[in-house]
């Protein structure tokens, strides 16, 4: 029974990095295009932490946010048990649907969230945020 969980869940997270455009094994998963900037990663730059939660599902953690335009944007970096999609971050702006985060945007949003840590931000809790950007620079500097 497990197995065939383990394989329609593989076979979701499969169609979902063959969807956002990353290959179809495994490592694909984790990581999207690097290609140039897009007008996704210039709004994200412009972000301000609004909530940052750890849920005890084994570390998923969320950071919400609003861009410039006030649209809320939200990142989660998967850390559920058993979750195919393990490791891996994601980003939802406004009422869009939840993709993959690249290395692009990962990079411009590491220096909105060391720059609310710093100004000691009551939004952006430091046990939430800074292995959260610590990951995140893992994932920006994997090759």
């Amino acid at each position: 029974m497990f197995q065939r969980f383990l394989a329609a869940g593989m076979a979701v997270a499969m169609a979902v990095g063959l969807m956002s455009g990353c290959s179809g094994n495994s490592s694909g998963l984790a990581s999207a295009s690097q290609s140039g900037t897009s007008n996704a990663v210039i709004a994200l730059a412009g972000m301000t932490v609004t909530k940052s939660v750890i849920y005890r599902d084994g570390g998923t953690i969320v950071i919400d946010g609003k861009l410039a335009d006030a649209s809320p944007v939200k990142l989660r970096l998967d850390g559920a048990m058993g979750s195919v999609t393990r490791g891996t971050f994601f980003v939802t702006v406004a009422a869009a649907t939840e993709r993959l985060l690249d290395r692009n945007e990962a990079a411009s949003i590491i220096p909105v969230l060391e720059k609310a840590l710093a100004a000691n931000d009551p939004n952006a809790d430091p046990r939430v945020v800074e292995p959260f950007v610590d990951k995140l620079k893992a994932f920006r500097d994997a090759k």
